[in-house]
């Protein structure tokens, strides 16, 4: 059993349910996700199977979540870059505000 943050759920779901339709296929493992409960927006994903089975399930959804924040990075990287382009075209100043 994993815990999904309600926020991520849809990189686990996938468009139209299709990514965990094709972990189930791939990995051969039964993957439900509960829907939101209790006060909190989190979801249980149950994964049940063979050990290999679960595994590969497991597997496959963590490189879904990689996949996701390596495509969020570098949309990051892009957007600075276009900032600076801009900023050095219009000769102005430019600012970058940290978290």
């Amino acid at each position: 059993m994993s815990v999904c943050v309600c926020q991520l759920a849809g990189i686990v779901i996938g468009k139209a349910g299709q990514r965990i339709k094709q972990v189930r296929l791939d990995s051969g493992a039964d993957v439900e996700l509960s829907d939101a409960s209790g006060g909190t927006s989190d979801r249980i994903i149950t994964i049940t199977g063979t050990l290999q089975q679960i595994q590969a399930a497991q597997y496959m959804m963590q490189m879904a979540y990689v996949s996701f924040f390596v495509l969020v990075a570098a949309l990051v990287v892009v957007a600075v870059a276009v900032a600076v382009a801009v900023a050095a075209v219009n000769d102005a100043e430019l600012v970058v505000y940290e978290h």
